[in-house]
């Protein structure tokens, strides 16, 4: 388990299920887009808006979907056109190719997994692509679940459940900072 400080929170990013390059997802989850063009391009951007050089992420899967003819469908190949350090890649249920067991990761990419932990100011997230909830309400293993996989068939936030839903779709396309979700998590405790 990595443990960070609540000023180091203030630039650890997560990021879950962008599905770069899947066309059908735009009708699937009721994207605002256009075309999958459209959707790179916004997705892309609104990540470069937040995301530097010395950013710390932690990405929760399925960067991208499609039939893997073209570059552009391949997930190593859009791992490496994001910016930032990805501390853990969660590999998630669309990730062809990029794999815990994989011989040499993305430039960018610090090591991949399936379940990561982190722990800011005592509270313990586990990082999942799939949500896995806290069944007891004093679980010793973790506070909370941040995931993705979902999609907007879940809110961002479910205080019972303790989860908090990273998908693109339920945080404007764009990455979560840590500290936030650390602010809120005080505030609604």
């Amino acid at each position: 388990m990595t443990i960070y400080t609540l000023e180091e929170s203030k630039n650890i990013w997560l990021y879950s299920d962008p599905h770069f390059g899947h066309n059908n997802i735009i009708k699937y989850c009721n994207r605002p887009f256009a075309n999958v063009n459209d959707m790179n391009e916004t997705l892309l951007n609104n990540y470069k808006k937040v995301i530097n050089d010395k950013s710390l992420v932690y990405f929760l899967g399925d960067i991208s979907f499609g039939r893997q003819e073209r570059k552009e469908q391949i997930p190593k190949w859009w791992v490496e056109q994001l910016p930032g350090n990805i501390v853990t890649y969660i590999k998630g249920s669309h990730d062809h190719g990029i794999r815990p067991t994989m011989a040499s990761y993305p430039k960018n990419v610090q090591k991949v997994l399936l379940v990561d932990y982190i722990q800011v100011e005592g509270i313990i997230f586990c990082l999942t692509h799939e949500p896995v909830y806290v069944v007891m309400e004093d679980d010793p293993k973790f506070d909370w679940n941040i995931h993705g996989h979902v999609h907007n068939n879940r809110s961002m936030w479910n205080t019972i459940k303790k989860s908090i839903n990273v998908s693109v779709e339920v945080t404007s396309y764009s990455p979560v900072l840590l500290y936030d979700i650390i602010s809120i998590i005080r505030k609604a405790c």
